[in-house]
């Protein structure tokens, strides 16, 4: 989905013509990312908020990526491309845990189980594997995926207090 630099750049709200494409949110969404980030005590990030890729479009998920940083919560990074922005923006070593599985991490918190790690577990060749999950008061943040709570380029918002992987 490259654009060239001569492309037409406008903020266009909640109403986008059928052949234009969102590509960020905008500030007042990111401010009101930033406040739910900041009253959260777990956050999972998957997904960034926009094309941060290209400079004009990377508002949106630096401001997300900047909250995380500086939040009290446990922050996990969960994707590649959420794990690309945290790198792009200098924030890794602000994040408590980043991932670059971030699909099979919203597997295992919705279905509580990977295929894999349950072929290990049944397997007669490995040792215990454990997997556990808690926290309360967890806001999920995502461009998409996650059904039971999320935040995400498509302005859905909703606290969650479902569960978390913490340690």
């Amino acid at each position: 989905m490259a654009l060239t630099p001569s492309e037409t750049v406008l903020q266009a709200g909640l109403n986008l013509e059928p052949d234009w494409r969102g590509l960020d949110i905008g500030p007042g969404t990111a401010a009101e990312f930033g406040d739910l980030i900041s009253q959260a005590r777990t956050v999972l990030w998957n997904g960034p908020m926009g094309l941060f890729e290209d400079a004009r479009f990377a508002a949106g998920t630096k401001v997300v990526a900047q909250a995380l940083s500086t939040s009290r919560a446990y922050t996990v990074v969960g994707g590649g491309d959420s794990a690309a922005a945290a790198r792009e923006f200098g924030l890794v070593a602000d994040m408590d845990h980043v991932s670059t599985g971030g699909g099979a991490s919203l597997e295992l918190l919705q279905h509580g189980d990977l295929v894999g790690i349950q072929a290990l577990r049944e397997s007669t060749h490995t040792g215990a594997v454990g997997i556990g999950a808690a926290g309360m008061g967890s806001v999920g943040i995502g461009s998409g995926g996650i059904r039971s709570a999320g935040i995400g380029a498509a302005n859905t918002v909703s606290g969650h207090t479902g569960s978390g992987q913490h340690g």
